[in-house]
C-alpha cells in the first residue's frame, strides 16, 4: 500500500503531461540566454573534493513567476486550482493566502500585489507551471551557475564582499531588482527557489517525486557536512531550506522560474 502511495504522484504527473503540453502565453516573460561555462560548485564530492561541473547553453527566465503568471496558469490549467484535482500534490499550505482557488483576491485590492513573485506553490505545481511555459525548472548546477555572478562578472564568488553583499539582501523580500551579469534578476534574497533535482542535493540516490527515497538532511548542520566553502552561509541555508521541504509541500519563503533548453 505504501508502494502504491509513492507511486501515485508520478502516475499523476504522467497521466496529466500532455494536458501541460500547451504553452502558457505569457509575452511579457523574457528568457534570457546562459552561455556554456564549468562551474566549481559550493558542494563537495563525496571524497570532499571539489565538485567540478560543465553547464551547456540554456535559456533562464529572467524573473522570478509572479502572482499574475500564476494566476493565468490555474485559470488555464484548472487541476492545479487550490483544492481541485491536484490536491495529493498541492499538501495544506499550497496558495493558502489565495481568497480564491484561481485567483489572489480582489484585482484592484491586490493589483500590487500580483506582480510580486508568487509562493505556497508545491515543487508539482512549479513544475507543471513550467512545462506549460514550454521550459522546465533549472536543476541545482544550471541555477548556482546563474547565481555566482554579480552585474559585472559571471562567477564574483572570489570577490571580498561577495558573502557580505548576499547577507545584506537576506531582508529584501521582493529579491535583488538589478539584473546580473547575464541580465537575469532576482537570484538572491528572502525566497528560495525550486529546483528541478533539490532532493538529490544531499542524496543522490533520491527520486525527487518519491518523498520516500533518500536521506535528507533539512538542518543546516547537516548541510555544512556537503559544504566546500562552509563559510558560504547563505547557500547554506538555501540548500538546507530546500532540501527539508517534500515536494507537495507550500512555503512562503520559496517561489520559482523556469528555463528552457535552446
Amino acid at each position: 500500500m505504501q508502494y502504491v502511495q509513492r507511486l501515485f504522484p508520478k502516475l499523476c504527473l504522467g497521466v496529466f503531461s500532455l494536458y501541460f503540453s500547451m504553452r502558457l502565453q505569457a509575452e511579457h516573460v523574457v528568457y534570457l540566454s546562459v552561455p556554456e561555462g564549468a562551474l566549481v560548485s559550493v558542494l563537495a564530492a563525496p571524497d570532499g573534493a571539489a565538485t567540478r561541473q560543465n553547464i551547456k547553453p540554456f535559456l533562464m527566465r529572467s524573473t522570478l513567476v509572479s502572482v499574475a503568471d500564476f494566476e493565468r496558469f490555474v485559470q488555464t490549467h484548472p487541476y492545479w486550482q487550490r483544492g481541485h484535482g491536484a490536491m495529493l500534490l498541492q499538501g495544506n499550505g499550497y496558495l493558502q493566502s489565495w481568497s480564491y482557488p484561481d485567483r489572489l483576491g480582489d484585482e484592484n485590492k491586490e493589483k500590487a500585489s500580483r506582480g510580486k513573485p508568487v509562493t505556497e506553490v508545491s515543487w508539482y505545481a512549479a513544475r507543471a507551471y513550467c512545462q506549460a511555459e514550454g521550459g522546465r525548472l533549472p536543476n541545482w548546477f544550471e541555477w548556482e551557475y546563474v547565481a555566482a555572478a554579480d552585474k559585472h562578472e559571471p562567477d564574483a564568488r572570489h570577490l571580498p564582499n561577495y558573502g557580505q553583499n548576499l547577507i545584506n539582501t537576506l531582508n529584501d523580500a521582493a529579491n535583488i531588482p538589478a539584473g546580473n551579469f547575464y541580465g537575469i534578476r532576482q537570484m538572491h534574497g528572502a525566497l528560495w527557489e525550486w529546483v528541478e533535482d533539490y532532493q538529490s542535493l544531499f542524496a543522490p540516490n533520491a527520486d525527487p517525486r518519491d518523498p520516500g527515497t533518500g536521506n535528507q538532511l533539512g538542518t543546516c548542520g547537516g548541510a555544512a557536512l556537503a559544504f566546500r566553502d562552509r563559510s558560504d552561509f547563505t547557500m547554506m541555508m538555501r540548500i538546507a531550506a530546500l532540501s527539508s521541504m517534500q515536494p507537495d509541500q507550500s512555503s512562503s519563503a520559496i517561489s520559482f522560474r523556469c528555463v528552457r533548453d535552446p
